[in-house]
């Protein structure tokens, strides 16, 4: 699915629950990092329906970096996504129990 950057961008500001332009923000996750920017995973729903979708996208990791999610780009294409659920196991100390 094909959204522009405009709508990719607001998107990416926008709480998760949040509806813009006939899509929800469902998930956006910070998923890695480098030097200067911070890279996110966004994951909206398409209000009409037809399913979820997906686009990673990086950010300025500081004020100084003038970086912006999908800043450069004119479209963006997001691609179908699915949730999955995953069990996990987190360890902690005994007095937190």
């Amino acid at each position: 699915m094909r959204l522009t950057g405009e709508v990719a961008r607001e998107l990416a500001y926008c709480s998760v629950g949040t509806e813009y332009e006939g899509f929800m923000v469902v998930h956006n996750e910070l998923i890695d990092t480098d030097r200067w920017s911070t890279i996110h995973l966004l994951v909206v729903q398409d209000l009409r329906g037809l399913g979820f979708w997906g686009h990673p996208y990086s950010q300025g990791a500081t004020e100084y970096q003038d970086e912006r999610p999908f800043e450069y780009l004119g479209g963006v294409e997001f691609e179908r996504y699915y949730a999955k659920p995953v069990r996990t196991t987190e360890w902690v100390k005994e007095d937190y129990l």
